[in-house]
């Protein structure tokens, strides 16, 4: 995986990311995660890069993916009229149009 880019749904820990869970309300309480989790762990030893977090229904509740608090519905890049669909919208919408090859999330 050395420099393969990777996008990570914000319900994971990325090391000096925030892991809000797709809701401000965790974001004074939570702060910046302190190590990465397994999964990204050993992505990264992998030698993929993270190249960011990616938006969610807020705390996974849901599955519409709409979230409000991030911009609305992810949209599905082939067809704008449609949601991506699930808690993990944001990542489906970045794999799907092309941004990353891979999202965990």
């Amino acid at each position: 995986l050395d420099g393969v880019p990777v996008a990570v749904k914000e319900t994971v820990d990325v090391k000096g990311y925030f892991n809000n869970q797709g809701t401000r309300f965790l974001a004074g309480i939570t702060g910046r995660s302190e190590r990465d989790c397994i999964s990204v762990a050993r992505l990264k030893q992998a030698g993929a890069i993270i190249v960011g977090m990616t938006c969610m229904h807020e705390i996974g509740m849901g599955v519409s993916g709409c979230n409000i608090q991030d911009g609305g519905a992810h949209r599905n890049p082939h067809s704008l009229g449609h949601y991506a669909g699930g808690s993990s919208s944001g990542s489906a919408s970045a794999v799907a149009s092309g941004i990353v090859p891979i999202a965990v999330g």
